[in-house]
């Protein structure tokens, strides 16, 4: 009977321990910012996103669906581009 109390009390500590370790999440979705590799200048950006659509929000491209904007655009993929985020987290929760 005791090896029996045993496996009980065994199987209530696990179920409890699983049902309260509920993984933790850290939002990244905000705070991101990105520059052209070698600048100073750090610009808000928007992830999930692309350079492309990062560069026509801070207007420092024209619309590349106007005209005959895309080929005057072609150069962006030919640039190193940095994307960054710092966030804080909790060691106790983690």
């Amino acid at each position: 009977m005791s090896f029996f109390r045993f496996l009980v009390c065994c199987l209530l500590l696990l179920f409890t321990v699983m049902v309260h370790a509920q993984p933790a999440k850290v939002v990244l979705k905000d705070g991101w910012k990105w520059r052209q590799s070698g600048s100073n200048t750090w610009r808000s950006a928007t992830v999930p996103g692309s350079i492309h659509t990062d560069l026509l929000a801070n207007k420092l491209i024209p619309d590349p669906f106007f005209g005959i904007n895309e080929s005057t655009l072609q150069w962006i993929d030919t640039v190193d581009w940095e994307y960054r985020n710092i966030f804080s987290v909790d060691a106790e929760k983690y």
